[in-house]
């Protein structure tokens, strides 16, 4: 792609920072950081929370910060938690290159109409004769009390092998591990019941 787009591509990431802005007035609070043409921003949601990146040269830092200092500042631990709740998932984690994009709920990631891209080939296959049906999908389930299950930790069904987790996290308001998964399509259905590491998990359906 870049010697069909004549771009170059360079290293940035000493140089700039990135914050985002989440929750409904996300989009009106980011209009007031465009200070500079070097302001950069990206939307997208997370458990249809409004949600927006914004990148910036590391010398506009002092410039743009007074504009968000009466915000709070989220914690990251409840950051774990709308994201997780939300099926979101993080590159490197819940997502990687073994993983189908369509597999996750994450339609901005691809976009059929855009013309030739690298994968496109299995993303139309899925799509025209597959129906958009994949292997495994991204699900989410909980777990009635506080657990920490390690990642790759196997999904039973009675004695079958469902699938895997990827991430967890304990939520103190419902008392309840919340955990994202790899679930294979046929142990999909509403009020279905797993293991993990012997504790009991149910697949959650909004």
């Amino acid at each position: 792609m870049k010697f069909r787009e004549k771009i170059t591509i360079k290293n940035v990431s000493l140089e700039r920072e990135l914050i985002f802005l989440m929750g409904a007035r996300a989009p009106e609070e980011s209009a007031k950081l465009s200070i500079s043409d070097q302001v950069f921003m990206a939307a997208e949601s997370i458990a249809e929370t409004p949600q927006i990146y914004v990148s910036y040269p590391k010398e506009l830092k002092t410039s743009l910060m007074p504009h968000v200092a009466h915000l709070p500042w989220l914690a990251e631990e409840a950051y774990e938690g709308i994201r997780v709740r939300g099926r979101f998932p993080k590159y490197g984690i819940d997502i990687d290159e073994n993983q189908i994009l369509l597999e996750s709920p994450i339609p901005v990631a691809y976009k059929r109409q855009k013309g030739c891209y690298p994968g496109q080939e299995v993303i139309e296959r899925i799509s025209a004769y597959g129906k958009g049906r994949t292997p495994t999908t991204l699900c989410l389930l909980s777990c009635e009390g506080q657990h920490d299950f390690s990642a790759s930790s196997p999904l039973l069904s009675g004695d079958q092998a469902a699938g895997h987790i990827t991430s967890c996290v304990f939520d103190p308001l419902t008392e309840k591990t919340w955990v994202l998964g790899y679930v294979e399509q046929k142990f999909i259905a509403p009020n279905m019941e797993f293991q993990i590491s012997s504790q009991k998990a149910e697949l959650f359906f909004d």
